[in-house]
């Protein structure tokens, strides 16, 4: 029983929620305001979505296509599934209809919606495309579902579709690549997860919200999905109280320590290269790195550089958004960097590579 729950425990640290801070992760500010997806499945404007993109708000707003944002008030919810419905007051042009008919298949053609990376990419919906990769999630977890169709931050809570437009599935998480990296060395290639749609009915069904269905039947071209599917595809954004505000329990005091710089810091003032030291000496592949009003700018020593602004920074890692490139890195290209050892850090951008940066000596 031990080894099962030490397994579930390392699974569970590999999936990572695909939900996005708006206007900054770190909770240190008097607010922070994150964003997700939803799907309308109720006449009276019940929207469907993850509990973990409205865990803990204050304040919850939704948008839908040709509406204006809107109040949300936070009306069921079930944790251990990772679902939630959130009601707003106006009435919604469409409802999304769940699939009836033969389960899917592995190799099915599935579409997801979503907001991802508001305030980044385009504010409209998003699709991405790709097929069912398994039947079930990490450690054969039989409530999810296992995908290709690439997601990012913001598309959890968003509509899984078959080629019929119909719901299949709720987007939920994808396979952390950092600790994928850490534990087995390697990146893994569009591993993402759904919560099934039975398991969102039934939710639906213990909490008495009527739902629609239809037989999927048609084999529809993406674009008709989307023009479809968009129509109650919700944007959410969710303000939620600061962990600053909180009041903490009394303790006793400690001595005080030293400030250990985090990696953020830490990297700043040094000059970089690329895989080895050796490529110290060979501008193209030498950084020098200034921190700038919450910005990072890499200046390479032929003086071209790449501007990323910095949205998380802890003591072994930051992540960032790519704002400006030398080369053919496009805006909103997220980046995240680890510690690789003594005077190392690891650089892993999304749908690339990592590769390592070695401390040049002063």
């Amino acid at each position: 029983m031990r080894y099962a729950s030490l397994k579930h425990e390392f699974l569970s640290l590999l999936l990572s929620l695909v939900a996005f801070s708006v206007s900054g992760i770190a909770l240190a500010q008097d607010n922070a305001v994150w964003s997700g997806s939803g799907v309308v499945v109720g006449a009276n404007g019940e929207i469907l979505t993850n509990y973990h993109v409205v865990d803990g708000c204050s304040n919850i707003t939704a948008q839908l296509p040709n509406h204006g944002i809107e109040g949300a008030e936070l009306v069921a919810r079930d944790q251990e599934n990772d679902l939630a419905i959130v009601r707003i007051k106006s009435s919604p042009s469409l409802i999304a209809a769940f699939r009836e008919g033969p389960p899917l298949r592995i190799g099915d053609r599935v579409i997801a919606l979503g907001y991802p990376l508001s305030g980044v990419l385009a504010s409209t919906v998003n699709l991405s495309v790709g097929v069912v990769s398994a039947l079930a999630g990490l450690g054969d977890d039989s409530r999810y579902t296992q995908i290709s169709a690439p997601v990012q931050p913001g598309n959890s809570g968003g509509p899984l579709l078959d080629a019929s437009g119909h719901l299949v599935g709720i987007v939920t998480a994808k396979l952390d690549a950092i600790r994928a990296v850490r534990q087995w060395g390697d990146i893994p290639q569009n591993v993402n997860f759904a919560v099934k749609a039975d398991v969102a009915k039934a939710f639906l069904e213990s909490r008495g919200f009527k739902y629609k269905t239809e037989r999927s039947d048609q084999q529809l071209a993406d674009a008709d999905v989307a023009d479809t599917a968009k129509l109650f595809t919700a944007y959410i954004e969710c303000k939620r109280v600061s962990l600053a505000n909180a009041s903490p329990a009394p303790r006793r005091p400690s001595p005080a320590s030293p400030k250990q710089p985090n990696l953020l810091e830490s990297s700043l003032l040094s000059r970089w290269a690329i895989e080895t030291p050796m490529n110290c000496d060979v501008p193209v592949k030498s950084y020098s790195l200034k921190f700038d009003n919450g910005n990072i700018i890499w200046r390479t020593g032929t003086n071209k550089f790449d501007i990323e602004s910095v949205v998380l920074s802890s003591g072994t890692e930051f992540r960032t958004i790519t704002i400006n490139s030398m080369g053919s890195i496009k805006p909103g290209t997220t980046w995240t960097y680890f510690t690789g050892g003594p005077d190392r850090i690891w650089v892993k951008a999304d749908g690339r590579s990592p590769f390592l940066l070695a401390r040049c000596p002063s």
